[in-house]
């Protein structure tokens, strides 16, 4: 049985640009090969021919994986709920619970035995109002992670622990406290996350991070995401 795939663009191009140089040769020998029976003898075979272009090729598989490309992109629409489980949660100083939202921008990862090791930037919004809209009580993080995680398979359909850990510039508005501060704050959380649908997954984690203006925002999170 066939099974169709989608190529992924970078694929695509890349594979093109190797088949027209070899269109090209075949075209210019083609006229010569009546005129020298004897090269036929040193041509490769039809299947070494065909292991020379899936090595040539081979490059063209490590591009960009459009389905993490695509992840990425939804990653700015998932939504869900923050528990704020530090002093911030007290309604005075900042509130809990909030609209919460964690998007990772992260390269391919690679794999470490049965676990994927991935690393780059990471943005996490708390809010009083529905994500993406902001306003009233805020707490943002914006910088870099890495992500030590178990695989998800290779249908997407495992459940997945992970611990992220990294470095960010983090913005809180309290709008009882009458403050906007920021500063640089580590920040991690270790989780899990279960797909249930074919498009849908739920995650839950607990995220510990550095305090701003003496307020700590750690808390448990719950989301649906899209992928």
């Amino acid at each position: 049985m066939f099974t169709n795939h989608t190529p992924s663009l970078a694929r695509t191009a890349c594979k093109t640009a190797l088949m027209i140089p070899l269109s090209a040769l075949t075209l210019w020998a083609a006229p010569h090969a009546a005129q020298a029976q004897s090269v036929s003898s040193d041509m490769a075979t039809v299947e070494q021919r065909e292991a020379a272009l899936r090595s040539l090729s081979a490059p063209c598989k490590q591009g960009p994986d459009a389905s993490s490309i695509g992840r990425t992109i939804l990653g700015f629409f998932n939504t869900g709920a923050y528990f704020v489980t530090g002093n911030g949660k007290s309604d005075n100083v900042f509130g809990s619970p909030k609209f919460y939202n964690n998007a990772l921008i992260h390269a391919r990862p690679k794999h470490i035995g049965a676990l994927e090791l991935s690393a780059g930037a990471e943005t996490l919004l708390l809010s009083d109002h529905f994500v993406p809209f902001t306003g009233g009580n805020e707490y943002d993080l914006l910088g870099g992670s890495v992500m030590l995680s178990t695989s998800r398979g290779a249908d997407n359909r495992n459940l997945r622990f992970y611990v992220t850990a990294g470095l960010f510039y983090g913005r809180l508005r309290s709008v009882q406290q009458g403050f906007d501060r920021s500063a640089f704050v580590p920040s991690g959380s270790v989780g899990a996350e279960y797909p249930f649908a074919s498009h849908f997954s739920l995650d839950a984690s607990y995220r510990i991070s550095g305090d701003i203006n003496g307020v700590n925002t750690d808390g448990f999170s719950v989301s649906v995401k899209l992928h």
